[in-house]
């Protein structure tokens, strides 16, 4: 199990309130705070790790507020690796090379 914070912010952006939590993965964090918000902006750490930022999307008068997840800089960076690999992987098999060996495939026969 890991240890989160959720920091509950202000209009500003500024902290004016923390809870900790205790869950197995982030997915779980993220649910546990979205139950735990009550209408303003959150982030869920884990230790120096910024795990999600939840910010509240305004509807239309009378109509309930929704929280929107926002990806943190490291999980972009993480999903942008991981499509330039499939994409890199799909390109090797395309032209007769094994993923991730670099070059020219060799002559077959001389």
């Amino acid at each position: 199990m890991a240890y989160y914070r959720v920091y509950l912010l202000n209009a500003s952006g500024r902290v004016f309130d923390m809870l900790a939590i205790e869950r197995e993965t982030d997915a779980l964090a993220t649910i546990a705070a979205t139950k735990l918000v009550r209408g303003g902006p959150v982030e869920i750490w884990s230790g120096a790790r910024k795990v999600a930022c939840l910010t509240v999307k305004e509807s239309a008068p009378g109509k309930a507020r929704s929280l929107k997840l926002t990806k943190s800089e490291e999980e972009r960076r993480e999903d942008a690796r991981r499509r330039m690999a499939s994409y890199r992987a799909e390109k090797a098999i395309a032209s007769g090379r094994k993923p991730g060996v670099k070059g020219r495939p060799k002559a077959l026969s001389r």
